[in-house]
This record gives structure tokens, C-alpha cells and sequence, in this order.
């Protein structure tokens, strides 16, 4: 006899509890008991009455044991979809050797933490840790290798593996709450999957996934929803309504207790039925009339389903399966139809004929309500989540982990990035050296140790309670290092000076800056060797300039003065490359210091040029430059400059004077003449001008006055 299990199917009406074994089938269900809860102990899916939902358990159970005689200690139960969120996420790590079951696990644990990251929920449980989201499963979408799908990607040899899949979430309290639930009615929690999950695991196949279906789970507080296609499953939804809403709408419409009008929506296949409203009136029915008060409310939940499966899968699918005691809802199947666009031939409610992996108790489990609670049984040996308690770090931590609870799961769940166990090498340093490329490599890494209770272990090693990890992670090869001389190897040039054999090396330019070959290399640096000119070597050599330089500035525009201070002989520009062979001598000074003038040249000044014209008869010289002042005090355009000197100008005509100038001039003149009221005459070469008319060499000025007419 094999060894017999027990499933719970926790809804919002009631609970449902199955014994089963394992067959060659599937399973073989050997007793079932449902019970309804008393009151509304739990609403959209989620257990409000811990203790109301608790004692339901434990009726259930105790009926089990004494129906069967076994002990029921373990239970395997399923979430509704309430506050489902689902995140696709991918994920790839580097193959150095064929892909193993090890490579893959790990692969799929990088993934839900990539899917953590989206929604930040690390941040999140830093906040508020009661809202904790938590990883219930995830469905593979598709594996690639290289870029290329694959199959499956055990035993696959390439650079990179890849897998995209769907992580669902729900909130922790959600699981937390069905845990306090079996705690407290004596059971411990063996496994733990989706309600969605579990449906499609006993209707749709992996090979009906690649059909674009929807499977809609109607209980009494949500609709879930589950959707295939191109071999996977596509995505999870819930919408927050369903059979309490028709109900509800009875509640309303007859003002009737909840659960008279819960058992008035089970008696719609009747003619007519009498029941007794809150005011103590009896009233006698026809299903007729119930059903027409019915419709707006079904069609109300078949547009929600409608728009949260359209929402999913941006289309209308090609096939809908509905089941779930929700799923007999008079007139959903043809509301659905209308408002999906879908023949009603492609809509149809699936019950227990419909499994083919369960035998058993048929006459007591059947109809739509009962694929939910078989197929978690059928998922129970691969349960998305195994909760076990870890010793961690000498901490106790009660873990929700993926599938089994593996060491990766415990790992992934205590924080540590999975990753830092799988060593990489060091990068190489990649340069370019005169326009050729060339790399240095990086030192191979040191892959990570995981042990439990001291002796290694797979990260896909299961774990019982109590267990003790500890990890040595991985440590990453060192990145390349090298200097220049590692890359680039120079010879000298000989060249004779004064008689004496010189050898000159090149300049060595690192991304544009002067290096050595002992500089420090970094990737993508540029290096370049720049063989020097004449001019620079000898400045090398002989420690000054050969052309000497100074800034000064003029009226506050900065300039720059050279000059030459050797001789080359045979002449040679300076600015010519030395090559191989090269001869010359040297010889002493060349040109003198820059002074005050040379500056004032630079700047384009007419230094130490004047005007002559005729003013009234006399002639006079009109400086171009008035006066010139070198760190503020006045000096001579002959005075040698330094660097860094200032000059400024005083009295500066930039092409000539003005008559405006032969008015200032003249002022002491003109106003020693006056007599009264007078006005002033102004001309040039006999012509009258304004004060703005301009002066010339040579121009004759006439400046008076004459009495007012």
C-alpha cells in the first residue's frame, strides 16, 4: 500500500480536504470532506478569522482520520491568486563546461532575484516588512543558448545560457495567514503552490501549452486566471470577484440574509422556491424572475474576467476553460462569449471527467469545484513552495522557498546574491599601441564553496529543518595589469652633436599625456610614441629652452613672445623630427629678450608713432599712444618684459584723432579768448567739421570763436 497524503483546498465558502496515494496514474484519492464555513471567515480569497478558518480545518481533518484511521500530521494546500503580481524576468550566466541540473537551478534563482529587483522589494521590506511581497512560483517561459531556443539546456555546451520566465508574488501575509490556519488546527504545512498553478497542472498539460488558452478558477471571492501559449505558460491574473457577487446581487435585490440567498443561487434549477427575508416575510420565488435579476450581475463578472484576460494577453484567447464552483453561474458562459468575441463553442466548463490522472471517490468529488483541490494534490510532490525552518548564520529563519526547499532557496531567501558563488575571470586589459591593438589577460577566479553540516553540497541539495549552510564565495580572477613596457619595446636613434654620438629616445604619449614605459596601464588607453624634434631634444639636453617664451598681457588681452637663444649649424628648422644619422652643431645666443615695444607690436599698438598736423597755425605732434604704464608704473618701449608683466595704455588712438582731440588740446586757449557769447568754429582744411570728423596726416585745423549774429 502506498503511503497516503493530504491536500486541502482552503476557498472562500468552504474547505475541502482529500486522502490520496500516488499511482502510476497520478493519484488515487481514497476519501474526501468538505465543510462550508460558518460565517464569512474569509472574503477575496484571503483568511480574515484565523481561528474560524482553523476550526473548519480541524473538522475536516478529524473526519479523515476517522474515515480512514491514519494520523494526519502534513498537508499540502494551494493560495488563491488575491493581490497576485507577476513579474517576467530573465536571467543568464556564462557556460564554461556542458549545462548541468546545477547550472539550470541556479539560472532559474538568478531569475526571481532579477524579478525582486523590478518591484524593489528588498526597499520595500526595509519599509514596512509586513508588506512583503514573497515568490509563491514561476513557470518557465523559455531557455536560450547563445540566442538560440532550446528545449531544455542540460548537457548544452556554449558561451551563455539564458532564461526568460514568469514569477508570481503574492503578499507575505497572505501565506503567513494560511500557515497560522494549519498551525493552529495541528498541521504542519508540506507544501505550498498557487491555486491557478494547481488547475492548470491537471487540465492543461504541457503539451496543450501551446495553445493560447485561458483557465478561469470562479471560487466564491476571486477568479483566477491562467494563460497558455507558445509552449508556456504566458501569465496569472485575478480579478476580485465572483460567486459571492451573484450572490450579493440576491442579497440586494430580496433583502435575504447571506446564506438564504447563498442557497436560493443553489436552487436556480428549481421552478420556484419560498424563502424568508430580514423582515420576517416569506416570499415565494420563481427562478424565472431570480434569473433575470441575475443577469447584470454575471454580465458585470464576465466583463471583468473579459477585460483582466484581454489586459493579459492583449487579445481574446482561442479557448476558455472554466471551473470552480462559480463556473455553473447561469449565463456566464454565453456573457463571456459576447463579450469576448469567442464562439460558445470555444467556452465550456471542466470538471473531474476532465482529469484523467486522478481515480476515485468520484461520488463524492465531481464537478467543477473539484479540479482545484485535485490538482493540488496532483502538484504536492512538486510543490512551488516547500516551508521548512533553517538554522542560518545561528539564526532560526521559517522559510517560503521555491519548489523544495533547496540550499539555493535558503540562500537566495537570506539575502545572498547567488552570483558571488560562481567566480569570473579578470578582465583584460585591451589598448591600442601606434593604431594596433593589444590585450593583456586577467588571472582565472576561484569558484565559490557551499557546505551543509560541514560537507559540500549542490545548490539544489534539499534541506531539513535544523540544517546549518555555510558559503565561501566565489572570489573573481584579477583583472589584467601591465605597464607600457608590456605592450611596447623602443629603440633609439643615433644622431652626432658638436662632434659627440648622442642616442634619443622617443616621447611616449598615454591617451595625450606624457608617460614612460613604466606608467600604468588602463583598458582602452591609447599609446603613442612621438619621435622629438630637433628643438625639443635639445632642450632635453641641455636644460632650457631653445626658443624661449614669456605671456605677458596688453589691455588685458593675453599674448605670447619668443625668442631664439642657440644657433644650429647646418641649418635645420627646429621643428623638423629627428631621424636616424642626423648631424649639426650648436652655437651661442641668437636673438634678444622681448621689450615693452615688441609687446605693443604684438598687439597691433602704433608704439612710438605720432600724427603732425597745423593746429591754428603751429605745428603740432599727436602721440598714437598717449602713455604706457608696465605693472602700473609708466616705463620705456625699450625695458626688457618678464613673464607675466601687465601693460596698459593711457590715451591710445586707434586710427587717428578726432576734432573732439584738437578741442581738448586746446581748451586752455580756447577758453582764455572767449568774450561773451560766442560760438565755436571748427574746420579742416578750411572745410567746417564736427566734433566726431576725423584728423589726418598732415591736415590743417582751425579751432575759434566767432560772436553770435
Amino acid at each position: 500500500m502506498s503511503e497516503w497524503a493530504y491536500a486541502l483546498d482552503i476557498g472562500t465558502r468552504g474547505v475541502t480536504g482529500l486522502l490520496y496515494s500516488k499511482s502510476a496514474q497520478g493519484i488515487e484519492i481514497h476519501a474526501v470532506e468538505t465543510q462550508e464555513h460558518r460565517d464569512r471567515a474569509m472574503r477575496d480569497g484571503q483568511i480574515h478569522d484565523v481561528r474560524s478558518v482553523s476550526a473548519v480545518i480541524q473538522e475536516v481533518t478529524r473526519a479523515l482520520e476517522n474515515a480512514s484511521g491514519v494520523s494526519l500530521k502534513a498537508v499540502s494546500v494551494a493560495a488563491a491568486g488575491r493581490s497576485l503580481q507577476t513579474v517576467t524576468a530573465n536571467a543568464t550566466i556564462p557556460l564554461l563546461v556542458p549545462c548541468t541540473e546545477e547550472d539550470i537551478h541556479q539560472l532559474h534563482m538568478v531569475a526571481i532575484e532579477s524579478a525582486k529587483s523590478k518591484w524593489g522589494f528588498e526597499a520595500r521590506a526595509n519599509r514596512k516588512p509586513s508588506g512583503l511581497l514573497h515568490c509563491v512560483g514561476y513557470s518557465v517561459r523559455e531557455y536560450t543558448l547563445d540566442g538560440e531556443r532550446m528545449a531544455s539546456l542540460v548537457g548544452q555546451s556554449g558561451h551563455e545560457a539564458n532564461v526568460s520566465l514568469i514569477a508570481t508574488f503574492l503578499p507575505r501575509a497572505v501565506i503567513e495567514s494560511l500557515d497560522a490556519a494549519l498551525t493552529h488546527a495541528g498541521l504542519m504545512m508540506r507544501g505550498l503552490t498557487l491555486e491557478p498553478i494547481a488547475a492548470l497542472y491537471a487540465l492543461v498539460p504541457s503539451s496543450m501549452r501551446n495553445l493560447n488558452i485561458a483557465l478561469i478558477d470562479i471560487g466564491a471571492g476571486t477568479s483566477d486566471i491562467a494563460l497558455t501559449g507558445d509552449g508556456s505558460v504566458r501569465s496569472f491574473g485575478m480579478v476580485p470577484v465572483a460567486g459571492d457577487e451573484i450572490t450579493e446581487a440576491l442579497e440586494q435585490a430580496y433583502l435575504l440574509d447571506f446564506p438564504v440567498a447563498e442557497r436560493v443561487k443553489r436552487s436556480l434549477d428549481m421552478d420556484s422556491i419560498d424563502v424568508e427575508d430580514v423582515l420576517g416575510q416569506v416570499r415565494h420565488l420563481s427562478c424565472k424572475k431570480l434569473l433575470a435579476t441575475l443577469r447584470p450581475a454575471v454580465s458585470d463578472l464576465a466583463q471583468k474576467i473579459a477585460d483582466e484576460i484581454v489586459r493579459l494577453n492583449e487579445k481574446a484567447p482561442d479557448a476558455l476553460m472554466l471551473i470552480g464552483g462559480g463556473a455553473k453561474t447561469p449565463f456566464l458562459e454565453k456573457e463571456l462569449s459576447d463579450k469576448l468575441g469567442l464562439p460558445l463553442d470555444r467556452i465550456r466548463v471542466r470538471d473531474r471527467v476532465s482529469i484523467h490522472q486522478a481515480k476515485g471517490c468520484v461520488e463524492t468529488l465531481f464537478g467543477p469545484e473539484s479540479v482545484t483541490p485535485i490538482g493540488i494534490a496532483l502538484t504536492a510532490e512538486n510543490s512551488e513552495i516547500t516551508p521548512v525552518t533553517v538554522r542560518f548564520d545561528g539564526r532560526s529563519h521559517r522559510l517560503f522557498a521555491m519548489r523544495l526547499m533547496t540550499v539555493g532557496d535558503a540562500l537566495s531567501e537570506c539575502g545572498l546574491d547567488l552570483r558571488r558563488l560562481r567566480a569570473r575571470s579578470g578582465n583584460a586589459l585591451v589598448v591600442e599601441v601606434n593604431q594596433e591593438i593589444r590585450s593583456i589577460p586577467g588571472t582565472t577566479g576561484t569558484q565559490g564553496v557551499v557546505q551543509k553540516n560541514g560537507l559540500p553540497c549542490l545548490l539544489d541539495d534539499t534541506l531539513d529543518a535544523g540544517d546549518t549552510i555555510s558559503v565561501a564565495v566565489g572570489e573573481d580572477g584579477k583583472d589584467a595589469i601591465g605597464t607600457i613596457a608590456s605592450v611596447l619595446t623602443v629603440k633609439p636613434l643615433s644622431i652626432t652633436v658638436n662632434g659627440t654620438v648622442q642616442r634619443v629616445s622617443p616621447r611616449i604619449l598615454k591617451n595625450d599625456r606624457v608617460a614612460t614605459l613604466h606608467s600604468k596601464l588602463s583598458d582602452r588607453d591609447v599609446i603613442v610614441t612621438q619621435w622629438p624634434t630637433i628643438g625639443e631634444w635639445i632642450e632635453s639636453i641641455i636644460g632650457r629652452n631653445v626658443v624661449e617664451r614669456i605671456a605677458v598681457v596688453v589691455d588685458e588681452k593675453p599674448l605670447e613672445l619668443q625668442w631664439q637663444t642657440m644657433l644650429i649649424e647646418p641649418f635645420f628648422p627646429w621643428d623638423e623630427p629627428i631621424v636616424e644619422g642626423l648631424s649639426f652643431s650648436l652655437k651661442g645666443a641668437a636673438t634678444a629678450p622681448p621689450t615693452v615695444s615688441d609687446a605693443l607690436k604684438a598687439a597691433l599698438y602704433r608704439a612710438g608713432e605720432c600724427m603732425t598736423v597745423l593746429v591754428n597755425g603751429i605745428k603740432r605732434e599727436i602721440p598714437m599712444i598717449e602713455r604706457i604704464l608696465r605693472n602700473g608704473a609708466p616705463c620705456e618701449l625699450k625695458d626688457t618684459l618678464e613673464q607675466g608683466d601687465v601693460i596698459t595704455t593711457e590715451g591710445r588712438l586707434e586710427t587717428g584723432p578726432t576734432m573732439s582731440t584738437m578741442v581738448l588740446l586746446l581748451s586752455e586757449t580756447l577758453r582764455a579768448g572767449v568774450r561773451g557769447r560766442e560760438r565755436l568754429i571748427m574746420k579742416i582744411n578750411g572745410e567746417e567739421a564736427e566734433f566726431t570728423s576725423p584728423i589726418a596726416q598732415g591736415d590743417e585745423v582751425e579751432v575759434y570763436y566767432i560772436p553770435w549774429n
